[in-house]
């Protein structure tokens, strides 16, 4: 598990409209950090 790669599919199904993509990648974040994984480092872009 990636976290980051994770998020960044999590935030491109969000901008793409995808809810069901968007969901699962939600899932498997949330899943990840209750198991004790770490978070993900949220980069901005400018």
């Amino acid at each position: 598990m990636d976290p980051d790669a994770t998020l960044r599919i999590l935030v491109d199904a969000l901008e793409r409209g995808d809810t069901v993509e968007a969901g699962e990648a939600f899932s498997a974040l949330r899943e990840w950090l209750k198991l004790g994984g770490f978070t993900p480092k949220l980069e901005r872009q400018t």
